[in-house]
């Protein structure tokens, strides 16, 4: 008797999930009992959509492709095509595996033999429609939430509210805001954190608070009251902010003049602030994996500022990877014609300047006159230099493309003395996002290779 696997999916269904798991297991089951086979085991991802399949952590990676490849001639059993993929790729894989070992089959309950039927291709594609329609779909739902104020993104619940990602939690918000009065009166975010874990005032995510934990919980704009979509505020949000926006740009100014400075050794992330998760599009920070020897560095998603917290690479060979990609595009760019780009617009940031300086000089005479009131003068000022600040960094990454492509076939020399400061602002001034995705179809990378293309997307600034 041959042996078989089954493999069931059931994509989130809070209604039904449970009666179709048992419909589709008790389906496999009379499957092999038809065909003679002795079933060994039955796989299941429980409220896993077809895009997710893939996740190294998913029964199909853990399970089903592992098995196989430890016992290759063991057939594989499941209810329909578009169970076992939604994209041809998926079922190509299978059919690969067949051509390799001619004992190994997939029949399904719907379909029967699968690769016996030469339209086996076509049955992919049309799962593939289906699968495209209902990611439309749920980008049309999202789009809707966002537009009534509500947050779209998945994920673990923001610290203050409750895992509708509304509903206000009282005890945690008047938490945030003792926290913000202690900043705003001169206490560190430390003494704060520490304060917290005694009373057993405890992160969303539990666990125990620390500074950094803290300082970006602080500054995250849900607090005032506005909704962020892929780290960028995109209008109000329908719940309401637990403090007031003068509030909350007396915060952030608190927070720079207590930042405490890195100590010796400490390691900056090259690509802090542009890596962004593939899943959720949460900016991905800097950790530290937890381990002997002091543990590994990673670019992380963190579920501390909202993330979805399932996306993670080693920063080393994120940063080699992107390394490489930049550099190598830099040599191909026309050089004339990319100095002269960064020239002009070194140039136009500049008269930028100007004008920001200047109109903050009118503000000054304006309020000097009594025609502008207190609050308000501090409000607009206060927008208007946050603005030069990032123009002073704009400007500085413009320099140094300017510098850069002055000598391009020296880039590579110049890129080994800059610290990594510099490299940074130089890696900002070629690119606008480095996307990590999921781990894809492939599962995971054998160990000591560096990144697929598939795993990670530059998106380059246009000069």
């Amino acid at each position: 008797m041959l042996d078989a696997i089954g493999y069931l999916r059931i994509s989130p269904d809070p209604d039904q999930s449970g009666a179709s798991l048992a419909t589709q297991r008790g389906a496999v089951t009379d499957l092999a009992d038809r065909l003679g086979l002795h079933l060994i085991k039955i796989f299941t991802d429980e409220n896993v959509s077809a895009s997710k399949v893939r996740h190294d952590k998913s029964q199909w990676i853990q399970g089903v492709v592992q098995h196989l490849s430890d016992q290759p001639l063991t057939w594989l059993l499941g209810t329909r095509h578009d169970r076992l993929g939604r994209r041809l790729s998926d079922l190509e894989d299978l059919h690969d595996h067949q051509q390799e070992h001619p004992g190994f089959k997939v029949y399904t309950v719907a379909e029967g033999d699968l690769f016996a039927n030469p339209a086996w291709p076509f049955l992919a594609a049309q799962a593939k429609v289906e699968s495209m329609a209902t990611s439309l779909r749920l980008r049309r739902q999202k789009e809707s939430r966002r537009a009534q104020g509500l947050d779209s993104s998945g994920g673990r619940r923001p610290f203050g509210f409750q895992p509708d990602r509304h509903t206000v939690v009282p005890a945690e918000r008047d938490a945030y805001r003792e926290a913000v009065a202690r900043v705003l009166a001169g206490e560190s975010t430390t003494r704060i954190a520490q304060d917290f874990n005694r009373r057993g005032t405890h992160p969303a995510a539990g666990g125990q608070w620390q500074s950094h934990m803290l300082r970006r919980v602080l500054r995250n704009p849900r607090y005032v009251g506005l909704l962020t979509h892929k780290g960028q505020i995109v209008g109000p949000a329908a719940w309401p902010g637990f403090i007031d926006r003068e509030t909350y740009n007396a915060l952030l100014q608190a927070l720079v003049k207590t930042a405490q400075p890195r100590p010796e050794g400490h390691s900056v992330s090259l690509l802090g602030g542009v890596a962004t998760c593939g899943r959720c599009g949460t900016p991905m920070a800097g950790a530290r994996k937890s381990g002997s020897n002091g543990g590994s560095l990673m670019y992380r998603c963190d579920r501390g500022i909202g993330g979805c917290g399932q996306v993670s690479r080693h920063r080393t060979l994120v940063d080699e990877y992107v390394t490489q990609k930049v550099l190598f595009r830099l040599q191909q760019l026309p050089i004339a014609s990319s100095r002269d780009s960064a020239r002009s617009n070194l140039a136009e940031l500049n008269k930028l300047e100007r004008e920001l300086e200047q109109k903050i000089g009118e503000l000054d005479k304006s309020y000097e006159h009594g025609n502008l009131a207190t609050v308000d003068y501090c409000h607009i000022t206060g927008r208007i230099r946050q603005r030069i600040d990032t123009l002073h960094k704009q400007i500085g990454a413009s320099r140094l493309h300017a510098e850069t492509t002055l000598r391009a076939s020296a880039t590579e020399a110049c890129w080994d003395e800059w610290t990594t400061e510099k490299r940074r602002i130089f890696i900002r001034s070629q690119l606008t996002a480095v996307v990590i995705k999921p781990v894809g179809r492939c599962g995971r990378r054998p160990k000591g290779a560096g990144l697929r293309d598939d795993e990670i997307e530059i998106i380059t600034r246009d000069y």
